[in-house]
């Protein structure tokens, strides 16, 4: 029997198998890295979907009332601002709701644009994610602190009114929640820190590392930006996408 055959019938030399095993394992490394960046572009174009969806809900809603959802209730018959916009969303507010427990009872089917797929927290049994929030100067939930001296209108009691944004195409109205600092569970509905806060604090905790999406007055949705350590504060954030000061 020649070299050759002998090399054949006893199967591959251990350099041999290590080459391949090198191979496989580079090849799956790719295969992994192509699939996870697939999927990370899947998922920004999702919460970019959502929050248009979400922002087109607000918008009309201001465009029939004059202003904005409230966080807590107020013009909206104590209804928290994403239950609000339920029957601008093709639904309608669940007869048992309650704002203080949140949204019970039978998905509506939009309830899932409310979810962001890149958030993975769990929620209570019966409830549905709320991954979304409006701002405080939206939801006009404070008068003090960093709204002061940005131009916003703390004259009224309920969201922000339409007519006194000067700024649309620069002023934010909804962005994910920031997880990290979200003092109780943020669910459909309920009357929680989710309903109004500081969104663009920790960005550079979130999932999408120094960006997340937003959607702004003029009815345009993006992804921002966020500075090397995120923004340092409100004023910082405002000052760029919620000044609404004449100049």
């Amino acid at each position: 029997m020649n070299t050759f055959s002998r090399k054949f019938f006893s199967g591959f030399t251990l350099i041999e198998l290590l080459v391949v095993i090198a191979i496989i394992a580079v090849l799956a490394a790719l295969i992994f890295a192509g699939v996870t960046t697939v999927r990370k572009k899947g998922d920004q174009a999702k919460d970019l979907a959502n929050v248009k969806s979400i922002s087109t809900g607000m918008l009309t809603f201001a465009a029939e009332k004059g202003q904005f959802p409230d966080g807590t209730g107020g013009l909206t018959q104590a209804l928290v601002w994403d239950v609000s916009l339920f029957p601008y969303l093709g639904g309608k507010v669940p007869d048992n709701y309650n704002k203080n427990e949140g949204v019970t009872g039978s998905d509506q089917g939009f309830y899932k644009i409310f979810a962001s797929p890149i958030d993975k927290a769990e929620r209570s049994p019966g409830k549905f994610k709320r991954s979304y929030a409006v701002p405080g100067w939206v939801a006009n939930l404070s008068s003090t602190g960093a709204y002061a001296g940005m131009g916003v209108d703390w004259s009224f009691s309920t969201g922000a009114r339409t007519v006194k944004i000067k700024k649309p195409s620069a002023w934010v109205i909804l962005s994910m929640a920031p997880y990290a600092n979200l003092r109780e569970e943020n669910v459909l509905g309920k009357n929680s820190y989710g309903a109004g806060v500081w969104i663009g604090k920790d960005m550079d905790k979130w999932p999408y590392g120094q960006r997340a999406p937003f959607g702004f007055a003029d009815g345009h949705v993006e992804f921002i930006e966020a500075p090397a350590g995120g923004f340092k504060n409100e004023q910082e954030f405002m000052a760029k996408y919620a000044d609404n000061r004449d100049n």
